[in-house]
């Protein structure tokens, strides 16, 4: 059984040079910056970006979303939270990330540039390379890989019980397609949900936060506020991600960099090789810009015979024919 990856680069490098490219969290503000009237419409993300001292045009995605993931668990009704009374800015903050921002940035948008996207892509080649028994995993939030695996009638498929007759298919940091509010049964069996919701400030899609502690991994915080169905989904996701580490012969990696700022990741990969008792992985072939593997060799190197660099993710007909001759 083989294991897919796929990481934010994943989606940059099949996009790039389009109109429309979902950036790497360190781009976030950049690539929002380019909206119309931005400022305008995310007045309460731009008091957030000055709380870590820079611009909304400038700030990344992590100390953006840390920034107010810190206001929402150490701010409260009086003074005496270790930050104080809650911002005025926090809750419309949350509002405009998830139905605004984020929704700008990786959902319909991104559903219209993968649907014209030309098949000679790295993506479309890995995918196709999928057979039943296999796992994709999309650490993504828009649905460029569901969209691609579709377009070539692949058998992509949410399940609770692996293997089956199909390529079991999880996207452990939630998308773009999700709505919040909805049971969400779909995502634990069912096929991908394909279509971005439209940008609508009270209609959050489930989506994790680039940040050190995940609520949505908690099951307290899901008590809390009466969100238990979103903490079974999430753990749904993750569960299966050990499980792909635990059993797969190989693994391909695609624009994933493992980021440390993701403890939980990392913590639950490296408990996904613990049971697997000592039994190496064959091969780990991976996309990136660089044929530096020192991540992958943090996580995985004691237990892997092999690690692969392939070259980098991109559409073939945006290579010099200098590229294309090496890749």
């Amino acid at each position: 059984m083989r294991a897919f990856l796929f990481g934010a680069g994943s989606s940059f490098g099949t996009l790039k040079g389009g109109e429309v490219c979902p950036p790497l969290a360190m781009g976030f503000g950049k690539a929002l910056s380019k909206q119309s009237g931005f400022e305008e419409r995310y007045p309460n993300l731009s008091l957030a970006a000055m709380e870590v001292g820079k611009k909304l045009s400038e700030v990344g995605l992590e100390d953006l979303w840390t920034c107010i993931d810190y206001y929402a668990k150490l701010s409260g009704l009086d003074a005496n939270c270790a930050l104080g009374p809650k911002p005025d800015w926090l809750d419309p903050a949350v509002r405009e990330l998830k139905g605004g921002a984020l929704l700008w940035l990786y959902g319909r948008r991104c559903d219209e540039a993968a649907n014209a996207l030309p098949d000679d892509c790295t993506v479309i080649h890995l995918l196709q390379s999928t057979r039943a028994g296999d796992v994709v995993v999309s650490f993504n939030y828009d649905t460029i890989i569901e969209r691609l695996a579709k377009r070539r009638s692949l058998n992509l498929r949410h399940s609770r019980c692996p293997p089956g007759p199909f390529v079991r298919f999880l996207k452990p940091h939630g998308s773009a397609s999700w709505p919040l509010r909805s049971l969400l049964s779909e995502v634990v069996d069912g096929e991908p949900l394909l279509d971005s919701l439209a940008e609508d400030m009270n209609n959050d899609p489930l989506l994790l936060g680039a940040v050190p502690i995940k609520s949505e991994l908690m099951r307290e915080v899901q008590r809390c506020y009466r969100t238990e169905h979103v903490f079974e989904v999430v753990m749904h996701q993750w569960r299966g991600v050990v499980e792909a580490v635990r059993d797969a012969d190989e693994l391909v990696v695609v624009g994933y960099s493992f980021p440390k700022e993701d403890h939980y990741g990392r913590f639950l990969f490296k408990q996904g090789l613990h049971l697997r008792n000592f039994r190496r992985i064959k091969r780990i072939e991976f996309y990136n810009t660089s044929a530096d593997c020192e991540t992958i060799s943090d996580i995985f190197g004691e237990l892997t015979e092999e690690i692969v660099w392939k070259g980098p993710v991109c559409c073939r007909d945006s290579l010099t024919p200098a590229e294309r001759s090496r890749f």
